[in-house]
């Protein structure tokens, strides 16, 4: 998979895209993975984050779709042209696939192993830049973590409620709900 400094470059190139067409952006972090370094050591979390890249290779690998390792145990997918709907069904295939067949690594037992996901669809020509659109799946993603991972959550934005009290800066964008 390519590298956070290669999307980093990117995603201008994601933003010329979304002015044709609508890009989807997918966060997504291995649940619990410090469990698993800590019970099983470092080199069979080394083998899990090279077999999930596989994993999420084998469903989102395909056409002009970008996919790389953002950071230690998160993931990062664009497919540009993607709907909300293909998104949301490509997030969940690569859910399913992650977590429906234990890590066969040499252990006493295969290690079974989730992804909780987050999703954003940049509609085409989406106001602001496509760095907003990964803050929100990653917000997303901050999301399924909260409401009991292994699952998928696209970004919503929540009306303002005038009694609500406001915990944010002044430069937040909103925030983020369940779907």
């Amino acid at each position: 998979l390519l590298n956070r400094r290669t999307i980093d470059e990117r995603i201008l190139e994601l933003g010329r895209t979304n002015q044709e067409k609508n890009v989807g952006i997918m966060m997504m972090d291995i649940d619990h993975f410090k469990h698993i370094n800590d019970t099983y050591g470092h080199q069979a979390g080394d083998a899990i984050l090279k077999g999930i890249a596989a994993r999420i290779s084998s469903v989102a690998d395909k056409g002009e779709n970008l996919l790389a390792r953002y950071g230690g145990e998160e993931f990062f997918v664009a497919i540009p042209g993607a709907t909300s709907e293909i998104l949301k069904e490509t997030a969940e295939q690569i859910r399913m696939t992650v977590c429906l067949s234990p890590f066969d690594i040499h252990q006493t037992a295969p290690i079974p192993v989730s992804v909780s996901i987050g999703c954003y669809s940049a509609e085409k020509g989406f106001r602001g830049e496509i760095s907003r659109a990964v803050r929100y799946a990653d917000d997303a993603l901050y999301r399924a973590k909260e409401t009991g991972r292994n699952r998928v959550v696209e970004y919503q934005e929540r009306p303002f409620d005038l009694n609500e009290s406001v915990k944010s800066d002044a430069g937040s964008e909103g925030t983020s709900d369940v779907h």
